[in-house]
């Protein structure tokens, strides 16, 4: 029986009087709301309950007393006072002329008590970036999983809690008993244990899990996202590939989709590129493969010439454009040089190498401008000099840097 969230409710704690056919028992005499009090409370109502089973009046007064009792003690103390309120709630719920509201408010008071106070502490320790309160807020949940076991948004809170905390393994344990809970079809949980398994390590069970989801939600762009960046991690370009082409073509303002697709497509390029290497020469047998190479590098140009129209451009796009037309001048040089065999996809290659050198150098040049102590831009700058037959710039930069 899932409750919602009661924000304020408030309970007073009202203790009705027993039945004139029950003898009272005699209470020792202790401050009104302190332990002792409510413990010798609670063992003069299991009398009068053991003798007067039938007394509804009494089961509500237990249960408010365990409550009261409860906050007497410690977070981390309170499990086995919550769990004898919710067997003793469980137990009156078969009874009859009991009025069973008024007992489940005693539950959800203290469930929102202790839900309200791990959340609480849960934001303070975001505000400060400390970890100060991580194990009480775990036992506030923990209380309030005791009083209501099927409460869903507390196993999330939990899980979050550990996470934050670093104890990966345990949040996934939380999220997928909430998720068997939920009958095992909660997309919010099966969304988070994909991440989580993906960051635990568990990169099939995390494909898995995003696949069943992506095709159980197709318009969901957070879960594609997901599984892209698990084929990603799992080098599974081509299907990365797939899904980020739909997304561009879905969302054309976001760039990230676009620099992710043009880096996967560059990676895939690479790949392509190192096997025809493998071999030890280059026939018209592999034509299509070099095709399908050259083709794959002007995907990712026609991608970044669309990014520098449209966006700014910093010192981190930049660099990846500069890198990715450098070498694949280099990778394209390579291969025109293996090829044994006369077409004009050798011509279109050769025309396509020395544009993406061009195109590189003045890319080389604004990031030099940009940040001139880095010699690894200028490096790349003056190896770009040489491959053009720009010598004197070359000679200039060499003399400058005294390589």
């Amino acid at each position: 029986m899932a409750i919602p969230l009661y924000i304020g409710f408030a309970f007073g704690l009202f203790f009705v009087q027993a039945c004139t056919t029950v003898q009272p028992t005699e209470t020792p005499e202790y401050e009104p709301g302190t332990a002792q009090y409510l413990e010798a409370e609670l063992n003069r109502l299991n009398d009068q309950l053991a003798e007067n089973p039938g007394t509804s009046s009494l089961y509500l007064e237990k249960s408010e007393v365990l409550y009261e009792f409860a906050k007497t003690h410690s977070p981390r103390e309170r499990p086995p006072i919550y769990q004898n309120l919710k067997d003793h709630s469980d137990a009156a719920m078969h009874k009859e002329n009991i009025d069973q509201n008024e007992i489940e408010d005693v539950l959800r008071t203290a469930w929102n008590e202790e839900q309200s106070r791990g959340v609480q502490l849960l934001q303070q320790d975001r505000s400060t970036g400390l970890n100060e309160n991580y194990s009480e807020i775990i036992a506030h949940f923990d209380n309030a999983i005791t009083v209501i076991p099927d409460s869903l948004v507390t196993y999330s809170l939990k899980a979050t809690t550990l996470y934050e905390s670093g104890n990966l393994g345990k949040s996934i344990e939380t999220l997928e008993k909430a998720n068997t809970l939920s009958g095992g079809s909660n997309t919010e949980f099966l969304e988070k244990l994909a991440y989580l398994y993906l960051e635990s390590g568990d990169v099939e069970k995390s494909i898995s899990m995003y696949e069943t989801l992506v095709e159980s939600n197709p318009d969901d762009q957070h879960l594609k996202h997901g599984l892209v960046n698990a084929y990603i991690i799992d080098n599974r370009h081509e299907e990365a590939i797939a899904i980020l082409s739909e997304l561009t073509d879905r969302f054309p303002s976001r760039h990230t989709y676009q620099e992710t697709l043009a880096t996967q497509i560059y990676f895939l390029f690479d790949l392509k590129a190192d096997d025809l290497f493998q071999q030890d020469y280059l026939d018209s047998d592999k034509s299509e493969d070099i095709q399908q190479i050259s083709l794959m590098a002007d995907q990712v140009h026609l991608i970044f010439d669309e990014i520098q129209a449209t966006m700014p451009i910093n010192e981190e796009n930049t660099y990846r454009m500069a890198a990715f037309y450098k070498d694949a001048f280099l990778t394209l040089s390579k291969l025109t040089n293996r090829i044994e065999f006369d077409s004009e996809i050798v011509e279109v290659i050769i025309s396509q190498k020395e544009q993406f050198l061009g195109l590189s150098l003045p890319l080389w040049e604004r990031l030099a401008e940009l940040n001139p102590d880095n010699l690894d831009y200028l490096n790349h700058l003056y190896q770009v000099y040489l491959h053009l037959d720009m010598k004197e710039d070359a000679q200039s930069l060499e003399r400058s840097l005294n390589f």
